[in-house]
């Protein structure tokens, strides 16, 4: 079975760069899965998912819930009601518009699932909030357990 994780963000938006951070946490785990960064171009989250059986993706988004909230949804379920934090680049379009495409395409895998953490400061140069670093921890431990339930 081929599993992706996706972590998106930027490094240079404060909580924006949940999903990079719990990428770079589950690198270190030594999953038996393939794990990518990405801006959240809608063309690189499809070619990263392409041909996998399962999919995982973390980002950080915005909706009315505390800073540091971890939401995990399967499929597309409610992804384009959230608020996806912005990013440093010249595109207007994401994660929903990623999921919408692939799928029209033929090309989502058959397990896909949404890690939203709730960003709280998403500004230039802006430090990750401890709320968030702590839900990047959470999220991490959760999804390798997810891994190793895919894996049986």
């Amino acid at each position: 079975m081929r599993v992706v994780i996706i972590g998106i963000g930027s490094d240079e938006y404060g909580d924006d760069a949940a999903g990079l951070v719990v990428a770079r946490l589950l690198q270190r785990m030594n999953l038996s899965v393939e794990i990518y960064t990405s801006s959240g171009d809608p063309a690189q989250l499809i070619g990263l998912w392409d041909g996998a059986d399962a999919a995982i993706v973390v980002d950080a988004a915005v909706w009315e819930t505390a800073p540091g909230t971890v939401h995990r949804m399967d499929g597309a379920e409610s992804v384009s009601a959230m608020d996806w934090s912005p990013r440093a680049s010249t595109h207007a379009m994401g994660l929903p518009e990623a999921i919408e495409l692939s799928r029209a395409l033929g090309m989502l895998p058959r397990a896909l699932v949404v890690y939203a953490i709730r960003a709280g400061t998403v500004a230039p140069n802006a430090p990750m909030s401890r709320s968030v670093r702590e839900a990047c921890r959470r999220a991490a431990r959760d999804i390798a357990q997810e891994v190793a339930a895919l894996a049986c």
